[in-house]
């Protein structure tokens, strides 16, 4: 669904988790919460109307004004905070070493690697961690909106065992498109592509370096 479309109360599903509840909140993402008061947020684009027969579940349940604990700050407070930022990415790489420990240390070059692209303390504005409670917990390298200053997401690494890397369509330059062999991702949003290390770093890694170095130079000073 597009965000646009999503109003408050509204009763969505997400197909993928079959997590389903009313809409409490909207911003950058659509907070859903359950019958139990479990609340999830998401990217509205994994997200659709739920089904009639859950629908139904939540008649005469939806109270009349809802509360949330962010409904103070959203309108001063747009994202996260570095600090929060990089407590995502410790994080990130605690559980990348608990389950893929081979890869931790490839990983840990390769973002040394793109920070030295994208700038040192940018957290929060050139690159984001793409929260818990949504689909993918990973970093997000972001980008100048097409129709705003605000950056955006825009490249998903998504690294464990493997390699796996997703960039909106949009901001993907000519030249670099046939690298991103797995097409419209993330609901038709994004190009990617997806190979174990070993592949990654005998070549792809230095386009995708390329790539984002000339990304990067284009939008420096925006």
């Amino acid at each position: 669904m597009k965000i646009e479309d999503i109003k408050e109360r509204d009763i969505l599903i997400n197909p993928k988790t079959r997590f389903c509840g009313y809409v409490v909140r909207i911003d950058k993402f659509v907070t859903l919460r359950d019958l139990d008061g479990k609340e999830m947020v998401f990217d509205a684009g994994y997200l659709e109307p739920a089904p009639p027969e859950q629908a139904l579940k939540f008649q005469g349940k939806i109270p009349a004004v809802i509360v949330t604990q962010k409904s103070e700050t959203t309108g001063s407070r747009k994202g996260k905070t570095p600090e929060e930022v990089i407590t995502g990415f410790n994080r990130y790489l605690s559980e990348m070493a608990a389950g893929h420990p081979a890869a931790t240390e490839q990983f840990k070059s390769f973002w040394d690697e793109v920070i030295n692209i994208i700038g040192k303390q940018q957290e929060g504005k050139k690159w984001d961690m793409r929260w818990r409670s949504t689909d993918h917990f990973c970093p997000v390298l972001k980008a100048p909106s097409h129709n705003s200053n605000e950056w955006v997401s825009c490249i998903y690494l998504l690294f464990g065992d493997n390699v796996r890397v997703e960039i909106r369509k949009s901001y993907i330059p000519a030249e670099f498109d046939s690298m991103f062999t797995i097409r419209n991702a993330m609901h038709g949003s994004t190009h990617g592509f997806k190979m174990d290390w070993v592949a990654f770093n005998a070549g792809p890694k230095a386009e995708f370096l390329k790539l984002l170095r000339l990304l990067y130079e284009k939008w420096q000073g925006k």
